[in-house]
């Protein structure tokens, strides 16, 4: 359901306006990369109201076949489905896409919460550095412990310290016309126990960088079809 909703730019801006109209809390809209052009996505989305966009979700992917009954795996009573692909795989795609928004003239002051492979400080310093205001941790702490939180934050402080937060400016500056967005900090996370789909953001070390000039730009990508499916 919602990767067919995040196909669809105009289901993405209505369903994001009803949420903003019925409740009172922050809406974060999570986009799929299952799309042509992610940027299509996050217009329709900040079009609907949202406060914030986080991505990417899990890409479509089938990880193997069982040649003796013909079934993709895994199999439950011999049949089988598509599944979503992640971990550290996806993350040359999903820093790309969050590049994409960050540097879209049409969504300047979105802030964007980046997802996709992430497990160690030097990750997080990476999408930070390409316009995401936070990041957020799924699989790596689902292999490793919510302990690599606490490894994180200790990276992330100590490669500030040591640089002054003069790289992070200037790497953002090149590559997103970011806004400034205040002081640096750090907040972690942990997940309800009633609730099932919350490996997105059952660790999450969240940095708001330092104040950023926006410098320079880089061009953005060609046009491209709106919302076709990768499938």
């Amino acid at each position: 359901m919602g990767a067919a909703v995040g196909q669809n730019p105009d289901l993405i801006e209505k369903v994001t306006y009803w949420c903003k109209k019925h409740y009172s809390k922050p809406v974060i809209v999570k986009l799929t990369p299952n799309i042509t052009d992610i940027r299509v996505g996050a217009q329709a989305a900040l079009r609907g109201g949202a406060d914030a966009v986080s991505l990417i979700n899990t890409i479509n992917s089938i990880t193997s076949i069982d040649l003796d009954n013909m079934v993709a795996k895994p199999t439950v009573g011999h049949q089988s489905t598509h599944g979503g692909y992640c971990g550290s795989a996806v993350k040359p795609i999903a820093m790309n896409m969050v590049a994409e928004i960050a540097r879209d003239p049409a969504t300047p002051t979105l802030p964007i919460s980046g997802i996709g492979g992430i497990s160690t400080w030097r990750d997080a310093a990476e999408f930070i550095a390409l316009g995401a205001g936070s990041v957020q941790v799924c699989t790596a702490a689902m292999l490793n412990g919510f302990r690599i939180v606490e490894e994180m934050k200790d990276g992330l402080s100590r490669w500030m310290a040591e640089k002054a937060t003069t790289q992070l400016r200037r790497s953002r500056a090149r590559r997103s016309p970011r806004p400034p967005t205040g002081s640096i900090w750090i907040s972690t996370s942990r997940p309800s126990p009633r609730s099932t789909k919350t490996c997105a953001s059952s660790a999450a070390a969240a940095i708001s960088p330092a104040r950023i000039p926006p410098t320079s730009r880089l061009p953005s990508s060609p046009s491209r079809a709106a919302h076709a499916a990768t499938k």
